[in-house]
């Protein structure tokens, strides 16, 4: 029951802040672009093209500067980068505390991934947080706690020629059944609605491997192994 309850909230909690939240700012924009052109006007939209950066500079001026006189001009990368740093002193927005010591500590399980083709948030970026929460536990919850699965191809979060379609809850069911990460998940790619290719996602270090026989399209013909860096022939 208690799963289902946090799962429910997890659930609530992205859509609220992956679709709700981006849907109304720019909601917003679109209003204020109609009541533009209705009154004749430029309106309120004035930072980047066609105002289309204006929900971040309200972002800014809300949540960081705190001032809803404060325009865009007066950003001054010198001085504001680290007062924007200081505004979120419990790291909410930030999200870089690497101590999960206290979620572990509950039996929380932390399953992480990243597409190695993303353009807009470099995969180290997760790479380096992955690390950095396993030296936080001295080295330990690899594969109990946490783990990191890379995939190759995928954009972000979704997209792109790799496999980026899997079961991301059923992955973190079957850990806490098990005690342990999944030693590969099965995932998928589609072209117009139509499944054309799976592969398994690795944990980090290893890589997905052909058997040598099978289909290339297909995850059975794939293992888990080792990476290693072979020279160019």
């Amino acid at each position: 029951m208690t799963f289902l309850i946090l799962t429910s909230l997890l659930k609530i909690i992205g859509i609220v802040f992956v679709i709700i939240l981006p849907m109304v700012s720019y909601a917003v924009y679109a209003e204020r672009r109609v009541s533009a052109l209705i009154q004749d006007r430029l309106g309120p939209n004035r930072v980047g093209p066609a105002g289309l950066f204006q929900p971040v500079a309200d972002a800014f001026k809300f949540i960081i500067a705190k001032d809803p006189a404060w325009e865009a001009s007066y950003f001054d990368p010198a001085f504001d980068l680290d007062r924007a740093q200081a505004s979120d002193p419990d790291d909410v927005l930030g999200s870089t505390d690497v101590n999960l010591r206290p979620f572990f500590a509950r039996g929380g399980k932390l399953l992480l991934y990243h597409g190695w083709s993303d353009p807009q948030v470099t995969p180290y970026n997760t790479i380096n947080f992955f690390q950095k929460v396993v030296a936080a536990q001295g080295g330990a919850g690899v594969g109990t706690s946490v783990q990191l699965y890379m995939v190759p191809g995928m954009n972000h979060c979704t997209g792109g020629p790799g496999t980026d379609t899997f079961e991301k809850m059923a992955a973190v069911e079957a850990w806490l059944k098990s005690g342990a990460a999944p030693a590969r998940i099965d995932a998928a790619h589609a072209t117009n609605g139509v499944v054309d290719r799976t592969r398994p996602l690795c944990p980090f270090g290893q890589v997905a491997r052909w058997n040598g026989t099978g289909s290339t399209d297909a995850a059975s013909s794939f293992s888990c192994a080792p990476a290693t860096l072979e020279p160019v022939r």
